[in-house]
C-alpha cells in the first residue's frame, strides 16, 4: 500500500519532510477505529491525538516485528532484471519534469533506505542474535546481509539505490584521509566492484545505438564484462582490423532514474535552503546543482569522447601519460569504443614494485599531468581517484580513464589557483587567507582581520604536525572550516578543481608517502611556467593579442563612423550635444557634490588671499611721487591678508583636529 501512496505523494513527502507519513499513518488508524466502532456509530469519534499516537504506535510495532525476524532483510544478490514500466514512464513528461518517475524513485530509496537502515540497527542492538536466527530459517535458499559491518552494509545499500548514489559513495571515497581505514576501504570498491547486467541487455542497447548487428560491428565480443561501473560495464572487443578494443555499455533506463534522482534531490536541497540557515549557509542547493549537471554530462558519451580527445592533445608533451583513442564511428551517447589498455591501478603499489617501476619518479609525474591540467591548461579531470587512473607496467605510462566528468577554468581563475598554491608553498598564512579572500564571494558581511585569524588558527592545527610538510587535504579542510565560518562560498569550479588536487595528493602519498605535496607541485608549476613561456610563445602570444585588439578595433570601426557622423550633422545645425550616461557613477557625484563645493569655495579664498598678498607686497614699493601714500594703504592691507591667511589656517587645522575633511 505505501508504494502505491509514494507513487501519488512522494514529492509531498520530501516536501513534509516525512510528516505526511504520520498524517497518512493518523489517517489510517482514524479509519481503522471509525470502521471497528461498527457502522452509523459517530458520537464517540476518535481523538486526533490518540490518532496520530495509534498511528506511530502502528508504525513502530511494524518496524520492530520486522527488524527482529528480518523479514525484508536486504540481500547480496538482487535481481538485475529491467522493468518495463521505466520505459512507459519515460514518454509521460510534464514541462521538462516527470513526476511519476520522480515518486517512484522517492518510493524505491525511501524503501532500500528504511530496510538497510534496520538491517544495521538491528544487527547492531541486542536483538541481533534473535535477528539473525530468524534470517537463517526464512533465507536458507538465499544470500540475505548477516553479520556484514556497517559499512560494508552502507556500500550495498549505495550500490542498490542506484548510479547517483554509487556517485555520491565515490566522491565520499575521494575524502578518504577523513574515513576510518574500514569505510576507506568499502567506499572504495564502489569505484569498480559493482554488479553487471545480462548480456542480452547490453547486445540490444549496441545494436539499437549503431544501427547493426555486435557480429557485423566487431570481429568478437567477448559477453562476460571486464568491468563493471555505477553507470555502465565495458566488455572486451577486437575490430575487423585486429585492433583491440572495449566497448562501454551504458546501462539500462539510467537515464530516467538518474534525472529522477536529481531532481528529487534539488527539490530537496531547495527546500532546506528555505528552511534552515545552516543550509542557505552552506549553499547546498548551488554545489547539488553542479553535481548533478555533472552527472547528466557524465551520461552522455558523446561528452566523454570531446573531453578524450581533448586531454590527450592536452597531454602530448608528457611521454609518460596517456589517454585512450576514441573511434567515434563506434560511438554514440550510450555506447563508446575506445582503445584497450592494459595496467593496473595507479595506487597497486604491489604490482608496481613486481615491476620495479620507480614509484617516487611515477609520482612526480602524475603530480605535474595533474598540475599541468587544472593550472595550465584549465581543462582537467575531474575525478582522478584510483579507479581513473591506470599504470602499464611495461612502459610506465600513466593512463587517464573515464573523462565523463572534467572542470575548466578561466586563465583568471587559474592565476588565482597558481596564487593559492603559492602562498601554501611559502607557508604565509596571512597570504594564504587573502589569496581565498580573492577566490570566494560572500553572502554575509565579513570580518577580514577575525577570518585570517581564523585562518591562522586553523592552519596550525591541521598542517603543524604533518609529516611531509604543508598538507593540500590539510590546508583546505582549514580553509573551508573558517569560509564556512566567515560566510565565504567558493566558485563550484573552484571546488572541482581542489577535489581533482586532493585526489591527487591522495595518489602521491600513497605512491611515496615522503614526497613533500605542496612543494612538488609548486616545483612543477615553476618547470611548468619555464616550459610554457619561451621566448618564442611569449611573441606568438602577445601577436595573437595584438591582432585580438586589431579585430576589435575594425569591429568596432562602424560605431566609431556612426559617432563621428553623428557630431558632424550636429555641428552643421550650429550645436553640439554629446549625451553622457551617469547612471552607474550618479551616486558617486551625489556624495561628491558637497565635498567639491566646500573645496571650490576654500579654493577661491586661498587665491584671493594669495592675491592680495602678492598685490599688497608689490603695492609697497610703488615710488612716492607716483601715488602718494601707496606705501602705507599697502602695508594696511598685506598687514589684514596675512592676519585672514593666519585665521584661515587655523580654522582648517581645528577642522582637521575635530576629524573634519579638509
Amino acid at each position: 500500500m505505501w508504494p502505491i501512496i509514494l507513487f501519488f505523494t512522494g514529492r509531498l513527502v520530501l516536501w513534509s519532510f516525512g510528516l505526511l507519513l504520520i498524517a497518512v499513518n493518523a489517517l489510517l488508524f482514524y479509519v481503522a477505529v471509525l470502521y471497528a466502532s461498527g457502522p452509523g456509530i459517530y458520537a464517540d469519534e476518535p481523538a486526533i491525538l490518540w490518532c496520530v499516537l495509534g498511528g506511530l504506535s502502528m508504525a513502530f510495532w511494524s518496524v520492530f516485528l520486522e527488524g527482529i525476524t528480518g523479514l525484508d532483510s536486504p540481500l547480496h544478490t538482487r535481481s538485475q532484471s529491467r522493468h518495463r514500466y521505466w520505459q512507459i514512464l519515460n514518454k509521460v513528461t510534464f514541462g521538462g519534469r516527470n513526476y511519476f518517475a520522480e515518486n517512484l524513485r522517492i518510493a524505491q530509496s525511501l524503501e532500500i533506505i528504511t530496510m538497510y537502515l534496520k538491517d544495521i540497527a538491528f544487527d547492531n542492538s541486542p536483538f541481533g542474535p534473535i535477528r539473525r536466527f530468524f534470517q537463517r530459517i526464512i533465507y536458507w535458499f538465499k544470500k540475505p546481509l548477516i553479520g556484514e559491518s556497517t559499512a560494508e552494509t552502507v556500500r550495498y545499500m549505495l550500490q542498490e539505490l542506484g548510479p547517483t548514489y554509487v556517485k555520491l559513495g565515490q566522491i565520499v571515497s575521494s575524502r578518504a584521509d577523513q574515513l576510518p581505514p574500514e569505510w576507506r576501504e568499502q567506499m572504495s570498491k564502489l569505484q569498480s566492484n559493482v554488479a553487471p547486467f545480462p548480456y542480452e541487455v547490453a547486445e540490444k542497447i549496441i545494436k539499437r545505438e549503431l544501427g547493426a548487428p555486435i557480429d557485423e560491428l566487431y570481429a568478437t565480443f567477448n559477453k562476460e564484462p571486464l568491468a563493471a561501473a555505477s553507470t555502465a560495464q565495458v566488455h572486451r572487443a577486437t575490430l575487423p582490423d585486429g585492433q583491440e578494443v572495449v566497448v562501454k555499455v551504458q546501462r539500462p533506463d539510467i537515464d530516467i532514474t538518474v534525472r529522477a534522482d536529481l531532481n528529487v534531490v534539488r527539490d530537496l536541497t531547495r527546500d532546506l535552503e528555505k528552511r534552515f540557515n545552516w543550509a542557505r549557509n552552506s549553499d547546498i542547493y548551488a554545489i547539488t546543482n553542479e553535481y548533478a549537471d555533472n552527472i547528466l554530462r557524465e551520461i552522455d558519451y558523446t561528452n566523454e569522447a570531446f573531453n578524450g580527445r581533448m586531454l590527450a592533445k592536452n597531454m602530448e608533451v608528457f611521454p609518460e601519460v596517456h589517454v585512450p583513442a576514441i573511434y567515434s564511428d563506434l560511438s554514440t551517447g550510450r555506447v563508446m569504443t575506445q582503445e584497450f589498455i592494459r595496467g593496473v591501478k595507479i595506487t597497486n603499489v604491489e604490482a608496481l614494485d613486481a615491476a620495479d617501476v620507480d614509484r617516487t619518479l611515477l609520482a612526480t609525474i602524475f603530480m605535474r599531468a595533474i598540475v599541468k591540467q587544472v593550472l595550465y591548461d584549465g581543462f582537467f579531470h575531474g575525478d582522478p581517484h584510483p579507479g581513473n587512473v591506470l599504470v602499464d607496467t611495461n612502459t610506465s605510462q600513466i593512463i587517464f580513464l573515464d573523462l565523463g566528468m572534467v572542470g575548466t577554468l578561466t586563465s583568471n581563475q587559474r592565476m588565482a589557483m597558481v596564487d593559492l598554491l603559492w602562498a601554501l608553498s611559502s607557508g604565509d598564512r596571512r597570504e594564504i587567507a587573502k589569496t581565498v579572500l580573492g577566490l570566494t564571494t560572500s553572502y554575509k558581511e565579513v570580518d577580514e582581520e577575525a577570518f585570517i585569524a581564523d585562518v591562522d588558527r586553523l592552519l596550525t592545527r591541521y598542517t603543524t604536525f604533518s609529516d611531509s610538510g604543508m598538507s593540500l587535504s590539510g590546508a583546505m579542510k582549514a580553509l573551508l572550516d573558517a569560509m564556512y565560518g566567515a560566510g565565504l562560498r567558493m566558485d563550484p569550479q573552484f571546488t572541482l578543481a581542489l577535489k581533482a588536487m586532493i585526489q591527487a595528493e591522495e595518489t602521491v602519498r600513497t605512491l611515496d608517502p615522503s614526497l613533500p605535496l605542496v612543494d612538488t607541485a609548486f616545483s612543477a608549476t615553476k618547470e611548468l611556467l619555464v616550459d610554457t613561456f619561451d621566448a618564442d610563445k611569449v611573441i606568438q602570444a602577445l601577436r595573437l593579442q595584438m591582432l585580438r585588439g586589431a579585430k576589435e578595433a575594425i569591429r568596432n570601426i562602424p560605431s566609431i563612423e556612426e559617432i563621428f557622423n553623428s557630431w558632424l550633422a550636429q555641428l552643421r545645425k550650429g550645436k553640439l550635444t554629446v549625451y553622457v550616461d551617469t547612471s552607474d557613477v550618479s551616486k558617486q557625484i551625489s556624495e561628491l557634490d558637497d565635498t567639491l563645493t566646500l573645496n571650490i569655495r576654500r579654493l577661491s579664498l586661498a587665491l584671493l588671499l594669495v592675491g592680495l598678498l602678492i598685490g599688497a607686497s608689490i603695492a609697497s614699493n610703488t615710488p612716492a611721487d607716483i601715488l602718494p601714500n601707496m606705501a602705507e594703504l599697502a602695508y594696511l592691507i598685506f598687514i589684514s591678508a596675512a592676519g585672514l591667511t593666519v585665521a584661515v589656517l587655523g580654522k582648517a587645522i581645528l577642522d582637521w583636529l575635530n576629524g573634519k575633511k579638509l
